[in-house]
């Protein structure tokens, strides 16, 4: 169960506020009232000077006290104490403002990563908390899998997430994250996603689509093609919907100054829809990375209110279906080879908002990071035409024509290769964070001489998959490029050796439990283009909003920003400003 707090944010930092406020206003009171002679303490305004220079020592000391007891905890427990990056602003505001401007006009998670220097974690206290940002490979495997018991999301991302997600999947804990994995797990069994035929209608609408493009001699803009498809196909495959319909509503045209792909899909009735859980991810990225403090910015107005009822208004109504649908059934429940995820959740609770919980969800999940993994794949294969040759000869060497069952995906390594790579580049979730139970260990870095770092209990350790995915030092001196290669040996022994970890879908314990089926979406709507397109070509620059390409100070920036032809920007999902415009080819065979 949310705790008040969570459910109401605004009670939450009032208490927060008042539990800041208290120690120091008692003292002061104390001090100036009676302690300090009258003629020291002056009239009103100098009464009011000496409480806010008492207030002020009254936090730096207790912050130095708290340091101090930090640095000796680690050293009892033979760790290092990591002390917080130094700002020029009281409580590091500068560096707060820094990171979330970044966020908007930089690359990626550049805005944390320009902190690092040459360490590998780091203590980036803003407003005098710890928080413990990693680009190390073996702390994201200590919080995800080895020490997993150690950490959790928390109350403070609990609470940050609850206007969209409220208590789903991603945004609980303990026994209630485990109750709803439990009712997860079988409906995305391999037998359960490996039942193409729901996805298989989706792609022939998107090809139909692509074709008339592509013989108009036009760009489409992929990442609303593919944000409409995976809509469409989660509609059916969670929902038992097909009234989604988003792919039959018009598409933006390419050149049409600065409206967005998905903005034309608002004239369709649930356009409204796909806006809203975009406005929804932005709202919620900005919130988790802000810490508890989001909550004096939105104190007097709610930004998710307004977007999660616009949602409501649309998935409401299914879950009444739903459950009027249960009642007809009686005390039958649905075999796992039938129905939908909301029969399913139905079967397991009649509680309304946990079933809405647990579909924003999954369709968070199942709809946004498909849907971008296919655009930046296609990206990537716009500025490869040789991988897309290499590719198409796969695909029509396993299978010319049709749709391919299990057996077949399995028999493409290259293209599991290109989805890879396109993972490693443009990990869906670039950043993502754990909370500690209790005061805790981490591992180190060159820094620390080796020994771990000590992390206090209630401390938020994020790590960003984006810099561990391109860390030379594990994926080697190409680890900026697109190498599907690295993920196939011609020896088959070869490929038997474990590859670097992959953070695209978490780890552990709470790996994304619909990974499989994100795998087996994208690489059927691939080995579909294959067969019919032999060729993409990028036209960002021609056909692009002005606003959405890369600014030129990128060019010539080390890594993938001095080479980036797209504007990659951070939310829940990761999302690409604009759009990605391709031009596809009708292969010679097709034409």
């Amino acid at each position: 169960m949310a705790t008040i707090f969570e459910r109401n944010y605004r009670l939450g930092i009032v208490v927060d506020i008042a539990k800041a406020l208290a120690p120091p206003a008692f003292a002061s009171y104390v001090i100036v009232h009676r302690i300090l002679p009258p003629s020291i303490v002056g009239g009103f305004f100098y009464q009011a000077c000496w409480h806010y220079w008492i207030i002020a020592v009254f936090w730096l000391l207790w912050d130095q006290f708290e340091q101090w007891k930090g640095r000796r905890e680690a050293e009892r427990m033979s760790a290092v104490y990591l002390p917080r990056v130094k700002g020029k602003w009281l409580g590091n505001l500068d560096l707060g403002i820094t990171m979330l401007n970044g966020m908007r006009e930089g690359y990626m998670s550049e805005s944390l990563e320009q902190f690092f220097g040459d360490n590998e974690t780091i203590n980036f206290g803003v407003f005098w908390t710890d928080v413990y940002v990693s680009r190390n490979p073996a702390v994201a495997q200590t919080v995800l899998t080895q020490t997993f018991e150690n950490f959790q999301k928390g109350s403070e991302l609990r609470s940050a997430f609850y206007g969209m997600l409220g208590q789903g999947i991603f945004a609980s804990d303990g026994a209630r994250a485990k109750a709803h994995r439990a009712v997860m797990r079988p409906f995305f069994s391999k037998d359960r996603v490996r039942d193409f035929n729901t996805i298989d209608r989706y792609v022939d609408k998107a090809l139909a689509l692509m074709q008339e493009r592509a013989t108009q001699g036009l760009s489409i803009d992929v990442q609303d093609l593919f944000g409409r498809f995976t809509m469409d196909a989660a509609g059916e495959f969670l929902f038992g919907s097909k009234d989604f319909n988003t792919l039959d509503q018009p598409l933006a045209f390419p050149g049409k100054g600065d409206v967005a792909g998905w903005e034309a899909s608002a004239r369709g009735p649930y356009g409204e829809l796909v806006q809203a859980f975009d406005r929804l991810q932005e709202i919620t990225a900005i919130r988790g990375i802000s810490g508890k403090w989001w909550a004096l910015q939105e104190f007097w107005t709610n930004k998710t209110r307004k977007h999660s009822k616009i949602a409501d208004s649309f998935l409401l109504p299914l879950v009444i279906k739903a459950l009027e649908n249960k009642k007809l059934r009686g005390d039958k429940k649905c075999d796992i080879q039938e129905g939908d995820f909301i029969d399913h959740l139905v079967d397991a609770t009649t509680d309304i908002k946990e079933i809405r919980d647990e579909l924003y969800n999954v369709l968070v999940a199942s709809q946004g990071t498909t849907a971008v993994t296919l655009a930046a794949t296609l990206y990537l294969l716009s500025l490869h035409p040789e991988v897309v040759v290499k590719a198409r000869e796969e695909v029509m060497t396993h299978l010319p024509v049709g749709t391919p069952t299990y057996d077949d995906i399995r028999k493409m390594v290259y293209l599991r290769g290109i989805l890879n790579e396109a993972l490693r580049l443009f990990p869906p979730n670039p950043l993502n964070a754990r909370t500690s139970k209790t005061a805790t260990l981490i591992p180190g870095d060159q820094r620390t001489g080796g020994k771990p770092i000590y992390v206090p209990a209630e401390k938020r350790v994020c790590y960003i998959a984006l810099a561990l995915h391109s860390n030379k030092d594990i994926w080697g001196d190409n680890a900026d490029q697109f190498v599907p290669e690295r993920w196939v040996d011609g020896d088959k022994a070869a490929q038997r050796t474990p590859k670097p970890q992959l953070f695209a879908f978490g780890g552990g314990p709470r790996i994304c439990p619909g990974q499989e089926f994100a795998y087996i979406e994208a690489s059927l709507m691939l080995i579909r283009m294959f067969q019919i397109f032999d060729k993409f070509a990028l036209r960002q620059r021609e056909d692009a909003p002005p606003s959405s390409l890369p600014p030129k100070s990128w060019r010539g920036a080390p890594g993938r920003k001095g080479i980036e032809e797209i504007w990659p920007t951070l939310a829940v999902v990761l999302s690409i400003k604009g759009g990605v415009w391709v031009q596809m080819g009708l292969a010679q065979n097709d034409s």
